[in-house]
C-alpha cells in the first residue's frame, strides 16, 4: 500500500516596500478545472478584484463561483484558493496586500482610543461581493490600485488617506 499524500498549504509572503502603505500584484487562477497549489494564504489581508474569466473560490471546505466583477476580501492567515474553470482557462485578478493592523491603530491615533476591536473584526472571516453591492468598496480599491500602479505624484499621501477608508468600508460590508 502507498501513503497517502498529505495536504500541503502554501504560505504566499509578501513584503510592502518600507515607502509605501500596500502592494499591488496581478495575477491568474489555475485553469482547467484543476486546483493547481491549492489552498495556499498570506501574511497580509488580500482585496482581489476579479477582471476576467470564471471559476470558483475556496474558503472553509465553502466553493464560491465567480466572476468578473466580484472582490474577495481575505484576512491575514485565511487559508483559501482561486481556481479558474475548465472552459476560461484562466481567471484575471488584480490583487492589492495591506496591513489592516496599521490603519486600524491609526484609526483612532491622538483620540485616546484603542482600535476599538477592529483588527480582530476586519481579520474574522472573508468575504465575496460583488462590486455593485458594494460600490464605495469597489471604488476604493480601483483608486487606491490606480496610485499604487501609476505612481504619480504625492500617490503615497493619497493611498495613506484612502486605506482607513478602505479599512472601514470593509468592516460596513462585514455587517
Amino acid at each position: 500500500m502507498g501513503k497517502k499524500k498529505k495536504d500541503v498549504m502554501e504560505l504566499r509572503c509578501y513584503e510592502i516596500s518600507q515607502n509605501e502603505d500596500a502592494l499591488t500584484v496581478s495575477g491568474d487562477s489555475p485553469g482547467g478545472g484543476q486546483e493547481g497549489p491549492g489552498l495556499h494564504f498570506h501574511n497580509l489581508m488580500e482585496i482581489g478584484v476579479c477582471r476576467g474569466g470564471t471559476g470558483e473560490l475556496i474558503s472553509d471546505e465553502e466553493r464560491i463561483p465567480y466572476q468578473p466583477a466580484m472582490i474577495s476580501i481575505i484576512p491575514c492567515n485565511f487559508p483559501h484558493a482561486v481556481i479558474g474553470s475548465a472552459q476560461d482557462g484562466t481567471g484575471s485578478w488584480e490583487y492589492l496586500y495591506l496591513d489592516p493592523a496599521q490603519f486600524a491603530a491609526g484609526m483612532h491615533a491622538g483620540d485616546g482610543m484603542s482600535d476599538g476591536g477592529i483588527s480582530d473584526r476586519i481579520n474574522r472571516r472573508a468575504m465575496f461581493v460583488h462590486e455593485w453591492e458594494y460600490r464605495n468598496l469597489s471604488l476604493l480599491v480601483k483608486m487606491i490600485d490606480e496610485e499604487m500602479r501609476t505612481k504619480r505624484p504625492h500617490y503615497n499621501e493619497s493611498v495613506y488617506g484612502l486605506l482607513p477608508a478602505l479599512v472601514a468600508e470593509s468592516l460596513r460590508a462585514q455587517e
